[in-house]
């Protein structure tokens, strides 16, 4: 089972920041205040409180503070799931399973995709040229490949290795990967990447009380 949950910043005030950060470990704690902007660290304060609670529920709260990172420089927590994080905009989104799992989301606003072109797969190119609506099958496939990095956590590779993410399956480092698009929130584009053999997903939406 793979379990994604989601939340806007919204969901949060800005007078309980502090509230809910003091409840965090103390490097959770250092990391949120590094960064300027409300936005900025409300992403992250719900990042944490999503894992917070889901280690929480798995019987495991003492976990939330010995999270560490592989030698991808990837976060992990010995004894438990894989899990992956990431926002965009207003959203946030987290993602754990028993196997390596990988999440990305994108506010899909104007972009100059054409300069990002070189980027991708000579396949992924043409689909783009060819599309209807080319920045949005751009969106597509970039969020599916940044997934996909996230999942086999080696982070950015040679443009000559980039692999074509244009489908919904893909055989990519010895494994068969599965591209799962979610619908979590309008104007935003989310994939979660997981092995092709894992195919259930519970998706729900973070209630920021939970687990505080």
């Amino acid at each position: 089972m793979i379990k994604v949950k989601y939340v806007s910043i919204h969901a949060i005030k800005d007078e309980k920041m502090h509230e809910h950060i003091s409840a965090l470990p103390a490097t959770m704690e250092k990391e949120i205040n590094r960064y300027h902007t409300i936005a900025d660290r409300k992403s992250r304060l719900l990042g944490r409180l999503m894992l917070k609670d889901s280690v929480g529920r798995a019987g495991l709260p003492h976990l939330i503070g010995t999270v560490s990172r592989n030698v991808h420089n990837k976060p992990c927590i010995k004894g438990w799931d894989a899990f992956n994080i990431s926002h965009s905009g207003e959203m946030v989104v987290f993602a754990h399973s028993r196997a390596e799992i990988g999440i990305d989301i994108e506010k899909a606003g104007p972009l100059d995709h054409e300069s990002l072109l070189h980027n991708l797969h000579p396949k992924e190119q043409e689909l783009v040229r060819r599309s209807a609506d080319p920045q949005q099958e751009f969106y597509h496939i970039w969020v599916k490949k940044e997934a996909l990095l996230k999942a086999v956590g080696t982070g950015l590779m040679a443009e000559t290795e980039l692999p074509d993410c244009s489908g919904s399956l893909l055989s990519y480092k010895g494994m068969d990967w599965r591209f799962h698009l979610l619908g979590l929130a309008p104007g935003y584009i989310c994939y979660l990447c997981a092995p092709a053999s894992q195919s259930e997903i519970s998706i729900d939406k973070f209630l920021i009380n939970t687990g505080i």
